[in-house]
């Protein structure tokens, strides 16, 4: 992240808080301090899944180089019959890659809910009587 990137969200973030509290002040303020609370429990859960994911990269290199060995060695494998060793080979890193991808996903709705309310608490609903209000056709 640039520094220019960072002073835009600051800016837009002081930005859309000053129009929130001069809109309705108490709704601004229950939006605002939510922020802190987001951003700590972002961060916690990113703890726990980054470990995950760091191991679903490694691997993921281990099966990639499994399959450029058996493509770049295809003849060599053929030669001495070794086609059933290097797919046991294949299967058993691509389980292990498939159980360290699923173990590196199951926190990461966690962190998907911790967003998204965030963000729901900084949005406004709308009103009732708005959402007749384009010509899209009304639910039966």
């Amino acid at each position: 992240i640039s520094v220019l990137e960072l002073l835009s969200a600051l800016f837009s973030i002081i930005g859309v808080g000053a129009v929130m509290l001069l809109t309705n002040w108490i709704l601004g303020l229950v939006c605002l301090l939510t922020i802190p609370m987001v951003i700590v429990l972002t961060k916690q859960l990113a703890k726990f899944t980054r470990k995950g994911f760091r191991e679903r990269q490694e691997h993921l290199g281990d099966l990639n180089g499994i399959i450029e060995e058996g493509i770049s060695g295809h003849r060599v494998v053929k030669a001495f019959a070794r086609e059933s060793d290097t797919f046991e080979q294949f299967r058993t890193a691509n389980v292990t890659y498939r159980q360290a991808g699923v173990r590196a996903e199951r926190l990461r709705p966690g962190q998907a809910v911790a967003a998204e309310a965030g963000s729901a608490a900084r949005r406004r609903p709308l009103p009732l009587s708005s959402a007749s209000c384009c010509s899209c056709p009304s639910p039966p």
